[in-house]
């Protein structure tokens, strides 16, 4: 008697095992079908100016580097002179990004009333280049070429001493590498 119980038992547990078992197949076996999707790649392709946009080139791969840069024949005055202008345009069909890295090379001289900008930001003040990596975001660029991102050098320098030459030469060397990548549309 206990045998049938026994029997009927395991014989009820099988049965619930296959139907779990063909609920779960059944279940990982289904199908959707999802119509009128569209997938777009982005094409991103940047390109940089060194005189002010009167042409242009092109970017190999998504970084290009310049340097290393040094300020010569400082003007004491406070008017912001140029070292070296550099536009970059982006002509791909995504909006992009653009940053710049700047890395001090070797010792630079001091020079406490020199202000370099990279992009109207300040990487060099009060003598020194400022401090941490420094990285900048020059900010967004459309498609198309329709607009630019300014990476130029520039620099002011305020003599407050009597006795400056105005002929002085300094070194300040750096290198700038400026990146162009792809954002969300």
């Amino acid at each position: 008697m206990i045998n049938k119980k026994i029997l009927l038992s395991l014989l009820t547990i099988g049965l619930l095992s296959c139907i779990v078992s063909a609920g779960t197949w059944a279940y990982f076996q289904d199908t959707v079908t999802s119509e009128d999707n569209v997938i777009k790649t982005a094409n991103l392709s940047s390109e940089y100016s060194l005189n002010s946009g009167t042409s242009w080139i092109g970017f190999s791969g998504e970084l290009a580097t310049f340097g290393p840069f040094s300020v010569f024949n400082i003007v004491p005055d406070s008017t912001e002179h140029t070292v070296q202008s550099i536009l970059v345009h982006n002509i791909g069909n995504t909006t992009a990004s653009v940053s710049a890295t700047v890395t001090p090379v070797g010792t630079p001289d001091s020079v406490a009333d020199l202000v370099i900008e990279v992009g109207g930001q300040t990487i060099y003040t009060g003598g020194s280049f400022v401090t941490g990596p420094i990285i900048l975001d020059l900010g967004d660029l459309s498609p198309d070429g329709a607009d630019s991102v300014d990476a130029s050098i520039t620099y002011t320098y305020t003599d407050t001493g009597s006795n400056q030459n105005i002929d002085e030469v300094k070194n300040i060397p750096f290198d700038l590498a400026i990146s162009v990548r792809a954002t969300n549309t």
